[in-house]
């Protein structure tokens, strides 16, 4: 059975069903709300950012999504979807993401490599000279 879901994410309210959001468009999906129990009348929060979820959710919905040329947002919109078990849609966010060179990832277990100025997280920094 479908039913009318209230998220609030960030602080954002989106209106959706259970059908959309559990819907897994790419192969490799398994998203994070098949898991959930959505009680009716009752707000399902989430603490992520309300401006990539719209993505996401029109990724669940549709099984596409346009997302402007932008590396930052690229690279950010990736970790949402692997965040919400998107994992195919990740993929293709990666793949997308390999012809910029703007953007740099940081994660709180990273360490500086200053001999060969390797960010050891994710990203390699280039020396300009």
């Amino acid at each position: 059975m479908v039913y009318r879901v209230v998220l609030n994410v960030g602080g954002k309210r989106f209106y959706t069903t259970t059908y959309a959001l559990r819907n897994s468009p790419g192969p490799n999906d398994w998203s994070i709300f098949n898991g959930m129990r959505f009680p009716p009348g009752k707000e399902k929060f989430i603490d992520r950012d309300p401006k990539l979820f719209e993505y996401i959710l029109d990724y669940l919905r549709d099984g596409k999504v346009h997302i402007p040329k932008n590396g930052r947002l690229i690279a950010r919109l990736e970790q949402e979807a692997q965040y919400y078990g998107l994992h195919h849609l990740a993929e293709k966010l990666h793949d997308e993401l390999q012809p910029f060179d703007d953007v740099l990832t940081i994660t709180a277990n990273a360490e500086w490599d200053l001999d060969d100025y390797v960010y050891r997280g994710g990203a390699r920094l280039s020396d300009s000279e």
